[in-house]
């Protein structure tokens, strides 16, 4: 909890309490008890009150950073929520010689159709997206309805080096913490134009971004 925080909770804390004995002041009540029974109502309308409008607003600042109040929460979107963080990426040298590997990925926040890839430079995925940024995807599937998606409808830019990469992290909310060795890898950013959303039970739906 930041400073802030405490110092938002004593100020309505002291308005609470300095309610309350306004309220244990006054000659109208007989009652004593009556008196503690109202003035503590009171008090504790005014302090919760406060608390849960800070708390609703914590909670939004939260969902909107990492994306999940973001206008890109569209089937697609839902459908990866649904799914493990890992997908089949498929690449090519330039030779047309294909290299297929699962590999963990992340969403961007802000565009739905951006996934992140962090690997060693060093791999052949990486190498072969240097050369050949076409590249094609499919994701594991659900065991109960068989959910998946896939997409040879995908491209990939490499970046790579410290001050790039600290950069795109800096402003990309999805990778931060994702790797802490982030800044000596490569981040593969796939671009999809279109993805096929699949399952045992409905038919396949194309999204196209």
């Amino acid at each position: 909890m930041y400073l802030k925080r405490f110092v938002e909770l004593f100020i309505v804390y002291v308005i609470s309490f300095a309610l309350g004995s306004l309220i244990y002041g006054w000659n109208f009540f007989a009652n004593y008890w009556f008196l503690i029974l109202i003035g503590g109502i009171i008090g504790y309308i005014i302090l919760i009150i406060p608390l849960t409008i800070m708390t609703i607003r914590k909670m939004t600042k939260r969902e909107t950073a990492s994306g999940e109040n973001q206008p890109a929460q569209s089937r697609f979107s839902n459908v990866l929520a649904e799914l493990p963080g890992n997908l089949y990426l498929a690449t090519s040298d330039s030779d047309g010689n294909v290299s297929n590997s699962i590999v963990t990925y992340t969403q961007s926040e802000k565009q739905e159709n951006v996934l992140y890839v962090v690997t060693d430079p060093k791999t052949k995925r990486a190498q072969n997206a240097v050369n050949h940024p076409q590249v094609a995807i499919a994701s594991l599937y659900d065991p109960k309805l068989g959910t998946r998606f896939s997409s040879n409808q995908a491209t990939v830019r490499v970046i790579q080096g410290k001050q790039a990469i600290t950069e795109l992290v800096n402003s990309t909310t999805a990778l931060q913490g994702f790797d802490d060795n982030i800044t000596n890898q490569a981040v593969l950013e796939i671009t999809l134009t279109s993805a096929v959303i699949e399952s045992f039970r409905d038919a396949p739906e194309v999204v196209k971004f």
